[in-house]
């Protein structure tokens, strides 16, 4: 754990009884209004 903050930067690998506490906020403009899956809505990528 040592090895993984010390290349990726002090504090961002965690236990996860540390908590959580993210630095950024996710956008809500794309999400579904939907809060079940709607079929209809998931994109096809082919």
């Amino acid at each position: 754990m040592d090895k993984l903050n010390n290349y990726f930067g002090a504090g961002e690998i965690r236990l996860g009884s540390e908590g959580h506490n993210p630095k950024w906020n996710l956008r809500r403009d794309f999400l579904s209004p939907n809060y079940t899956t709607n079929w209809k809505e998931i994109v096809m990528v082919g």
